[in-house]
């Protein structure tokens, strides 16, 4: 998303849960680690393990909100 700490076009390495689940668009707040692995273009990793939460457009907004505001 616009907003967040990183480009929205960058790629990220996910379960594959997120993308049959999910519809294209819906927002996660995940942890996620930003690696390069082997020297390849950077990208952001989320553990399959960690929590994930489903954030409505409301609440993705309100969070980028407090983030920029330096409340996290």
């Amino acid at each position: 998303m616009v907003g967040q700490a990183y480009h929205p076009l960058l790629r990220v390495q996910c379960a594959r849960a997120f993308v049959t689940d999910y519809p294209a668009g819906t927002r996660f707040l995940v942890h996620a680690k930003l690696t390069d692995r082997l020297g390849g273009p950077p990208f952001l990793y989320v553990y399959h393990g960690d929590p994930v939460v489903v954030l409505s457009p409301a609440q993705a907004k309100k969070f980028l909100a407090e983030f920029r505001r330096g409340r996290i």
